[in-house]
């Protein structure tokens, strides 16, 4: 057995004792290479630049394994049902090489009606990160300052685009 029991695959199995069997089986010779979830997490330091975010109000992760950084609005700002607000966050950040900075809509926003674009902050940017965020609801928003606007996520990018893939896929998707 290359794994110990502990960190096998899992799955709720239905059906007759021969079934289980056979996906017990396939799961132990499968390829799938099955880690703990301590040996896949990797922490990435990312340098904050100062644009006059207050100390208390710089991106922070409430619980060890969010994904994204609070973000927060640094002013109350009022916006009209189908209106689009440029906010800055009063920070910039140096993403990596192969990185990119976003900031995501939060969820209790989103079902109000705000949501925040997603322009990319590419590796190269040093300026001050902006939210930008959407009214797309039927009544004013009002924003208040310090609140929780979206989440700072960045996540690796991993693409070639060539003009040529070498072999030539059907036409029957969509």
């Amino acid at each position: 057995m290359p794994y110990p029991m502990k960190y096998w695959l899992r799955l709720p199995l239905s059906g007759g004792s021969a079934w289980k069997a056979v996906t017990r089986a396939w799961i132990a010779m499968s390829s799938y290479v099955i880690m703990p979830a301590s040996a896949m997490t990797r922490r990435m330091k990312i340098k904050l630049i100062d644009f006059g975010v207050p100390e208390d109000r710089r991106p922070f992760r409430p619980h060890g394994n969010d994904v994204g950084a609070d973000v927060y609005i640094p002013y109350d700002c009022t916006l009209q049902p189908g209106r689009i607000a440029k906010v800055p966050l009063g920070l910039g950040i140096e993403v990596p090489g192969g990185y990119a900075g976003y900031v995501f809509p939060r969820a209790s926003m989103a079902e109000k009606g705000l949501v925040c674009e997603l322009p990319p902050v590419d590796s190269g940017y040093r300026e001050e990160i902006h939210a930008i965020i959407s009214n797309i609801s039927s009544q004013t928003q009002e924003l208040s300052k310090g609140s929780r606007v979206g989440q700072l996520v960045i996540p690796r990018l991993s693409a070639d685009f060539v003009s040529e893939l070498g072999k030539q896929r059907g036409t029957d998707g969509f």
